[in-house]
């Protein structure tokens, strides 16, 4: 085994863990503790050692590793780790509560993203969908709706008034999620200038 060495904790930008992140919550937290050089520690690869001082930089490490974790975890979810010092315990404990409920999320994100319909701006709207896309994606890349069925849904959630709009997208045919945003906002400032309430 190579000689250790201590990590050192740093301010991290990780989303607190909710009962519907955990996905995006545990890769960021991966990446996170492997900046800080500790998730192996996590994944249990890096055992005790039997040198007092290798001894004393793993638990420091360890530590370090810990307090990432449960720093981003609220008072109730924290009750879950209270007292549990080793992060591999931690890291299986959160792992066995939380990532059961990512298939529901999936279906409820899937479900949004059928059923939207645009009620705010073609960019919000565009926006929207490219969220649930992503989050799909964070997921379960599987199932993550493609860029063309994001143009589909999108055309199909306008509103009467983009009618003629829509005509002239399929004549030009743009299958591009991008182009076809960019030709709905122009469609929406000359509907706003119109004075066509959306």
């Amino acid at each position: 085994m190579g000689k250790l060495i201590a990590a050192k904790p740093a301010d991290l930008q990780v989303p607190r863990l909710s009962t519907t992140n955990y996905k995006l919550w545990s890769e960021l937290i991966t990446e996170a503790l492997e900046g800080r050089g500790v998730w192996d520690y996590a994944q249990g690869t890096i055992k005790e050692p039997s040198d007092e001082d290798q001894k004393r930089i793993w638990r420091q490490n360890n530590a370090v590793a810990v307090g990432i974790i449960k720093g981003t975890l609220s008072e109730s979810q924290l009750g879950h780790v209270m007292g549990i010092r080793d992060v591999k315990k931690v890291w299986d404990t959160l792992k066995k509560i939380y990532q059961r409920d990512d298939y529901a999320r999936v279906q409820s994100l899937l479900a949004e993203f059928i059923r939207f319909r645009l009620d705010i701006t073609i960019n919000k709207g565009a926006s929207k969908l490219s969220r649930i896309q992503s989050e799909i994606r964070i997921l379960n890349s599987a199932l993550k709706p493609s860029d063309a069925i994001k143009t589909e849904t999108l055309l199909a959630g306008l509103g009467p008034e983009y009618e003629a709009t829509l005509v002239g997208l399929d004549a030009s045919s743009t299958a591009d999620f991008k182009g076809t945003v960019s030709k709905l906002r122009k469609a929406e400032a000359r509907l706003k200038g119109q004075g066509i309430t959306m």
